[in-house]
C-alpha cells in the first residue's frame, strides 16, 4: 500500500495575513471587503498581481480561513446592489472547528502547506520531498516516534528528568519571550495556524515530572516551538529566530549530555567539592595534555573524534579544549620528562587527579579503574585505532617514553644513621621495586615495565632494606634520561655524600626571617599610619560637630530673645516702677494704680522731659 498523500490546507500562512490586513482595514473604512476592493488593495500594498490574488482567495476559501458572502450595498452607487463580500470568520466557531482535526496542517520540516504524508502515532505532517527516504508502508512513522520506540525503565526516567530539567533551565535568555504564548493582542490570529501549541513552561514541566523517555522525544518538543513559530508568525520574524537558538542550544547542550550524563549532571549541579573527582560510567581516560602556551596538563578523555580529541582539564575551572594527538602523552610518562613547572595549581590538579584514580579503584575495582591510565585504553584512545597508532608513535619519540611516573618513596641514610628524604632526587629518580612492575606514588595501579627496559637492564635485582620503617633502594639506579646543568650538580653532591642541603636550608631560612622582619615592620607602619589617619579625620568629626552644635545654640537662642522683644513690644509698662500695667487712660502717661499720683525719677526721664519739668516749676 502506497503512502497517502492528502492536502489538509493549500494556503501559505503569510498570504492569509495579508488578507486579513485588507479585509480589517476595508472594513474600518465602513465598506464591504468585496473582490474588486480586495484585489486592488492587495496589488497597491503588497504588490500582488491580480491573477494571484484570485488564485490566493480561492485557496483561502476552500481552507476556511475566509467566508465568502453575499451582501446588498447599502450607500452610494452600490446601493441596492448585490455583491460579493469577504469575512474573517468567526474565532470561537473556527477554533472549535481547529481542535477536532487529528493532525497538523503544515509540514513539519520545511513549515508550508501541500500535500503531505500523516504520521500514524502522532500528529506530525510531512512533505514527500521532505522526508529522507520515503517507503511504502502500511502505517508511516515519523523519525520522532520512531525514536521513542525504546521503553524506558522508571530510573532511567528519572534521570534523564533530572538532566532534560538543567538543559530547559539553563537557556535564561529566552523565558521572556519563549515562555509562554505570544499576546493576543498582538497575534490575534496565532492559534488560526498552530495545531498543537508548546512553550518554555510547558517543557519545563514535562521535564520536571519525567515525561520524557529520551533526548530525540525532548528534542521533537523543542523543535515544535520554532515550527509553530515559523507557521503564524513567518521565518523571518524575531520570535522564531530566537526559537531557531533554542533549538541549537539544546541540541548542543543534549550533545553534552550523550557524551557523558554523569559528567553533565555533576557540573550543572556540583553536590560537593570534590564533584569532578567521581567516577562516571563508564569512567574517563586520563592522559597528559597541552594546550599552546602551557605546559602539560592532567586531563580526562571526552571523546575522540577524527583526528581531534576533546578533553577536561583537572585543576580550578575545569577548562575543555579540543586538542591533536601530537598534545597528548600517556599519564605513565614522567612529568620531568615534559619539563612541567611545577607551580601551585599544576600540584593542586595533580592532586584532584589522583583523588579520582582512587574513587575509580573504590567503584570499579583496581583491576577496571587500572584500564583508565593506559595508552589503549577502551574508555578513551583506545576506540580509535589510527589515533593510538599515532599517540604510541609520539610516545615512542619522547626521550623517557617507556618510563612510568617516579615513586616517590626514595631515602638515604646519613653518618649518623638517620634517614633524610630528598624530593629532588625523587623527582629525578625512578625506583624499580620490582622486575615486573612500576608502582605510582600511592601504590595504586601497577603497570608492567615494556620489554625493551628488561631486555636492557642487565644488574641484578635491587634489594630491599628497612631502615626506621623506610624503604631504602641498596643500590643506586641509574637515570635514564637527561639532566641540565643544575639537576646534575646535585646529583653529583649527592654521589659524593657532600649534600649542600644544611646551606642552602640555612640561607633560605635566613632570607624568609628578613622577609618576615621586613613585612612586620611595613605592616605596623601602614597601622600606625591609618591609625592616625583614623583619628585625625574623627577630631574632624568631633570638632565639626560641637561647631555645629554651638551654631545650633546660639541660633536657637536669638530666635528666643527675638521673640520675647516682640512680646514685650506688645505690653504696656509702668514708667515710674518699669512694671507691667494695664491699658493707660492716655497715651501720653502710663502708670500703674501704685504709681498714678508719682513722679517719674530723674533716673527714669529723659532729658526732654526734664527740660519741660523745669520749665514748668518756674513758671
Amino acid at each position: 500500500m502506497t503512502i497517502e498523500e492528502i492536502v489538509r490546507r493549500s494556503s501559505d500562512p503569510a498570504i492569509v495575513f495579508q488578507l486579513y490586513q485588507t479585509i480589517e482595514t476595508i472594513r474600518k473604512q465602513r465598506q464591504i471587503a468585496n473582490l474588486h476592493r480586495v484585489v486592488r488593495y492587495m496589488e497597491r500594498e503588497f504588490n500582488c498581481p491580480p491573477k494571484e490574488c484570485l488564485q490566493y482567495l480561492h485557496q483561502v476559501v476552500t481552507d476556511s480561513l475566509i467566508v465568502e458572502t453575499v451582501t446588498v450595498g447599502c450607500k452610494g452607487s452600490k446601493a441596492g446592489i448585490e455583491q460579493e463580500g469577504y469575512w474573517i470568520p468567526d474565532k470561537e466557531a473556527l477554533l472549535e472547528r481547529i481542535s477536532e482535526e487529528s493532525h497538523d496542517w503544515y509540514c513539519f520540516e520545511c513549515h508550508k502547506p501541500g500535500k503531505v504524508i500523516s504520521c500514524s502515532t502522532c500528529f506530525r505532517v510531512y512533505h514527500k520531498l521532505c522526508l529522507d527516504k520515503p517507503k511504502n508502508l502500511h502505517n508511516f512513522k515519523c523519525v520522532w516516534c520512531k525514536a521513542n520506540e525504546k521503553q524506558a525503565n522508571e530510573q532511567e526516567r528519572l534521570a534523564l528528568g533530572k538532566s532534560l530539567y538543567f538543559v530547559v533551565t539553563q537557556q535564561k535568555d529566552y523565558w521572556t519571550e519563549l515562555a509562554k504564548k505570544p499576546d493576543e493582542e498582538e497575534h490575534p490570529y496565532y492559534n488560526f495556524f498552530v495545531h498543537t501549541h508548546c512553550d518554555l513552561e510547558r517543557l519545563q514541566m514535562d521535564c520536571h515530572n519525567c515525561v520524557f523517555r529520551s533526548n530525540e522525544e525532548f528534542l521533537a518538543k523543542a523543535l515544535l516551538i520554532h515550527h509553530n513559530y515559523a507557521v503564524a508568525l513567518g521565518a523571518d520574524h524575531s520570535l522564531t529566530n530566537l526559537a531557531q537558538q533554542f533549538v541549537e542550544d539544546c541540541e548542543h547542550e543534549l550533545q553534552e549530555l550523550k557524551l557523558c550524563r554523569n559528567c553533565f549532571y555533576l557540573s550543572n549541579t556540583k553536590p560537593m567539592k570534590d564533584w569532578f573527582c567521581k567516577p562516571c560510567d563508564p569512567p574517563h581516560q586520563v592522559v597528559w595534555a597541552k594546550q599552546k602556551g602551557f605546559d602539560f596538563w592532567p586531563a580526562k578523555v571526552i571523546r575522540v573524534e577524527d583526528e581531534r580529541i576533546d578533553v577536561r582539564f583537572f585543576g580550578r575551572h575545569h577548562p575543555r579544549a579540543w586538542i591533536t594527538i601530537e598534545a597528548v602523552r600517556n599519564i605513565s610518562v614522567s612529568p620531568a620528562t615534559l619539563k612541567v613547572k611545577r607551580k601551585q595549581h599544576w600540584k593542586q590538579a595533580c592532586d584532584e587527579m589522583k583523588e579520582y584514580i582512587r574513587q575509580c579503584e573504590c567503584a570499579l575495582g583496581k583491576d577496571e579503574a587500572s584500564k583508565i591510565i593506559l595508552s589503549d585504553s577502551p574508555y578513551g584512545i583506545g576506540k580509535n585505532a589510527k589515533l593510538l597508532a599515532a599517540m604510541e608513535k609520539v610516545n615512542r619519540s619522547s626521550p623517557t617514553s617507556n618510563h612510568s611516573t617516579p615513586v616517590k618513596t626514595t631515602a638515604e641514610a646519613d653518618v649518623n644513621g638517620s634517614v633524610v628524604v630528598d624530593d629532588e632526587e625523587n623527582e629525578a629518580k625512578s625506583d624499580i621495586l620490582d622486575d615486573s612492575e612500576i608502582v605510582d606514588e600511592n601504590n595504586h595501579l601497577p603497570t608492567e615495565i615494556p620489554s625493551e627496559t628488561k631486555d636492557k637492564s642487565n644488574s641484578p635485582p635491587a634489594k630491599r632494606i628497612k631502615l626506621e620503617e623506610v624503604t631504602v633502594i641498596s643500590k643506586p639506579i641509574s637515570v635514564r634520561r637527561s639532566f641540565d646543568s643544575e639537576e646534575q650538580t646535585i646529583l653529583s653532591e649527592l654521589k659524593q655524600n657532600n649534600c649542600g642541603c644544611k646551606a642552602r636550608y640555612e640561607a633560605i631560612l635566613m632570607r624568609f626571617k628578613d622577609y618576615v622582619i621586613e613585612s612586620n615592620r611595613l605592616d605596623k607602619s601602614k597601622m600606625m599610619r591609618a591609625a592616625a589617619i583614623k583619628s585625625e579625620h574623627e577630631l574632624d568629626e568631633v570638632r565639626s560637630q560641637v561647631v555645629a552644635e554651638y551654631e545650633d545654640k546660639i541660633k536657637e537662642l536669638k530666635e528666643k530673645h527675638e521673640e520675647e522683644l516682640r512680646e514685650a513690644k506688645m505690653r504696656n509698662w509702668c514708667r515710674v516702677c518699669l512694671e507691667e500695667t494695664p491699658s493707660p487712660c492716655c497715651k501720653n502717661a502710663n502708670r500703674c494704680t501704685d504709681c498714678k499720683d508719682k513722679q517719674p525719677s530723674d533716673v527714669s526721664m529723659t532729658s526732654s522731659q526734664r527740660k519741660r519739668r523745669s520749665g514748668r516749676s518756674k513758671s
